[in-house]
């Protein structure tokens, strides 16, 4: 039901007041704020809160927020920013698909290129998994570039030629005496010198009146509207209890610090902002965790007035303002006092169309706005796991430094000193032998490693994040068949493929929507850009309203890679049917968007390069439909042509390769026989030098015993003469 009068300001501040004292933010609930702060925490390897580490006990900590999450940044990254398209409009009809297709283009070139819009995309997919929700703003800004440049030295023509460019603007100027110059005049009858007597002779040259010259300071203004995309820190963002959506909220705001004189570039009036107090950022948990070096400035002075930090609340709130209705109102107003600021005297209170925010979370909770993060999935395991991990490292260190028993009839004065001076190769004094024995303590490894790995597949259960997802291990593809390695990983990408659909289906749906309808509402003047190798024309203000998008996220039939593969196999069964034309199958264009879609996914900016759009040729009417069929079936038989030249190609690969096999084979085997040769030759040398070394023994024994025979015939000799004689 309308009003019968229009708020006033006390009154409006009131409402939004209450309406922020009454939202879900870091700065009034202390639980959301306490669970942010804690997920921070976890994620830098804080866990000092949880648990405390004790004296000369182990610190270690699992940092399982923190791998989970860098875990899946890069393959949520690939996703949605590997390429030149991010988002993709369908058309409203058919005459429309050319706009929808440019349309398409710019959006995306306004978010990846003016924009840093890789990073938007990180930022706002990790305050997601980090924080419970991502939150990202598009507003169009109108600003003003001031750049000034100094000219020193300019001579009367230089200075009137800067004076002339209406683009500048004169900020300061000073001028004097160039250094004296001598002045020698031209021989002419009538010409007198100056500083000469006239009718006199003439006289020696003077010095002439040296010129002036200018320094200057000039100026140049520009005005520039663009659109502008930023991630918002999740603490700075507050919504209504009641809020399902931003889209429906009946209440949200952003904090934001401004220094006073960009508020004042901005059209509020001076002498308030003057009197308004400082204020940086609070310094609550969240911020604190998120502060890693000391960034956070407890001190709100400054010694420049007009760069002091203000801190500024921008409200949108739904409210009957001019009794004409409930409508969406922004509403700016400052942090600590709540005052609304103003501009020209009046209050700063605009009626939108719609709030500039989208918002997104991992793990969705359904009628509400707040989801759980991947963090809030992971932070129980990494206590566990710390915990586990501790007290297995302290049971190594109790077996690295044992206690020790020590018998007081056996111990001398000097036993404890020696057993405290822990030194390798130390000596210990004792009475007699046998007087300190260690006391063993039961090693827990083999308790603790199978809870660790539980926990750690408990982990890879709630989020998707795995080891081989990672990087392949050497012996986790052994015995395997490439089915189930593939089953393998379909599973386990089944929660970030969930993840990315999610993201896609909210915050970034929502943001490219903000997009396009902001750029549609606000840039009049038109541009030209360069979208897909081409100089196009764009007037956003003949665009239509989109209501139909869908994400290009490549998340539906796999990953890219098994996307093109697909691609190729679908390109291959295209050939075969355009060699039949007679059943109207495929047509050149169904080619053509296969290989632009393989180009893209490619990551390439345009197929254009590389391959040409059918429909860009000119149409030539065929008036015979004899020369349609032959030229149907020229086109067949040049399908058939490549089609040869390409089973040629690959049959002469396969030779060559046939052959290289036929070659190192052939290589190996002479390399064998060579091998198997040489040890034969090898065999038989000392087979000869063997039967050498008996032969040679044989003979010296042979010669011995005809010897011995000739001594012995000899003797026999002598003793028969001597006998006859």
């Amino acid at each position: 039901m309308a009003r019968s009068r229009k708020m006033s300001d006390m009154e409006v501040r009131a409402l939004v007041e209450a309406e922020r004292n009454d939202s879900l933010s870091s700065f009034q609930s202390s639980k959301l704020q306490e669970e942010r702060a804690r997920a921070l925490d976890y994620y830098h390897g804080d866990m000092s809160k949880d648990l405390p580490t004790l004296p000369d006990r182990s610190t270690a900590v699992s940092t399982d927020v923190s791998d989970t999450i860098e875990g899946l940044m890069p393959a949520l990254m690939e996703i949605f920013a590997s390429g030149d398209e991010v988002v993709r409009f369908e058309p409203v009809g058919i005459e429309d698909e050319e706009g929808a297709a440019q349309e398409t283009d710019y959006v995306n070139h306004v978010f990846l290129h003016q924009n840093p819009g890789w990073m938007v995309l990180y930022t706002f997919i990790k305050d997601a998994l980090l924080s419970k929700v991502g939150i990202v703003k598009v507003w169009w800004s109108e600003d003003v570039t001031d750049e000034r440049e100094t000219y020193y030295d300019l001579d009367d023509d230089a200075f009137a030629a800067v004076l002339e460019d209406d683009e500048l603007e004169l900020i300061a100027h000073s001028e004097r005496p160039a250094p004296p110059q001598l002045a020698v005049p031209e021989q002419t009858p009538d010409m007198q010198m100056p500083g000469a007597v006239s009718g006199g002779g003439g006289g020696p040259a003077q010095l002439a009146p040296p010129p002036m010259v200018h320094d200057i300071i000039v100026g140049r203004k520009e005005e520039y509207e663009c659109l502008k995309v930023e991630p918002v820190p999740p603490e700075d963002f507050g919504i209504s209890r009641r809020a399902k959506s931003i889209r429906t909220a009946n209440y949200c705001y952003q904090e934001t610090p401004m220094s006073a004189d960009d508020l004042v570039d901005l059209g509020y009036d001076k002498k308030q902002i003057e009197n308004l107090s400082s204020g940086d950022e609070p310094d609550d948990a969240e911020r604190l965790a998120r502060d890693t070096v000391q960034e956070s400035n407890n001190s709100s002075d400054s010694m420049d007035k007009a760069t002091r930090p203000i801190r500024v609340v921008e409200s949108y709130i739904r409210m009957d303002y001019d009794g004409t209705g409930v409508r969406l109102y922004r509403v700016m107003s400052h942090f600590n006092s709540g005052e609304i600021l103003k501009k020209s005297g009046k209050a700063d209170i605009v009626e939108i169309d719609r709030a500039p925010f989208a918002a997104m979370s991992p793990v969705p909770i359904t009628h509400r706005f707040f989801g759980r993060s991947v963090a809030d999935l992971v932070m129980d395991i990494q206590r566990i796991k710390t915990s586990l991990m501790r007290a297995m490292l302290d049971n190594i260190y109790l077996a690295n430094n044992q206690r020790t028993e020590v018998s007081e009839e056996g111990a001398t004065r000097n036993t404890i000193d020696d057993l405290l001076d822990n030194r390798p190769g130390g000596f210990v004094r004792t009475k007699k032998i046998g007087s300190i024995q260690s006391i063993q303590n039961t090693p827990i490894g083999d308790f603790v490693m199978p809870m660790v790995q539980y926990m750690d597949a408990t982990r890879e259960w709630r989020t998707g994040v795995t080891r081989q997802g990672q990087g392949i291990e050497a012996d986790t593809l052994q015995n395997q068949t490439a089915s189930a390695v593939g089953k393998v990983f379909t599973a386990a990408q089944a929660r970030m493929r969930l993840i990315a659909q999610i993201f896609a289906e909210t915050g970034i749906k929502d943001m490219f929507s903000l997009v396009h309808e902001t750029i549609r509402k606000n840039d009049t003047k038109g541009n030209t850009v360069r979208l897909r190798n081409k100089w196009v024309a764009v007037d956003p203000r003949i665009w239509k309203h989109r209501k139909d998008m869908t994400i290009s996220v490549g998340i539906g039939s796999g990953s890219r890679d098994q996307q093109i593969q697909f691609l190729f196999a679908l390109l291959n069964l295209q050939k075969e049917g355009i060699a039949e034309p007679g059943l109207g199958l495929v047509e050149p264009q169904n080619i053509y968007n296969t290989l632009k879609r393989i180009v893209e996914l490619g990551g390439l900016r345009a197929p254009d390069p590389y391959f040409t759009d059918p429909q860009g040729k000119p149409f030539e009417p065929q008036a015979d439909p004899e020369d349609g069929k032959a030229e149907a079936e020229m086109q067949l038989q040049q399908m058939k042509m490549q089609m040869d030249q390409q089973k040629a190609q690959a049959d002469l690969q396969l030779s060559r390769e046939k052959a290289q096999a036929e070659m190192q084979l052939s290589k190996q085997k002479m390399e064998a026989e060579f091998a198997l040769r040489r040890e034969q030759m090898s065999a038989e040398m000392a087979l000869r030098r063997e039967q050498t070394m008996i032969e040679a023994g044989l003979s010296r024994e042979g010669n011995h015993m005809k010897a011995a025979n000739e001594r012995d015939a000899n003797l026999t000799n002598v003793k028969m003469g001597g006998k006859v004689g």
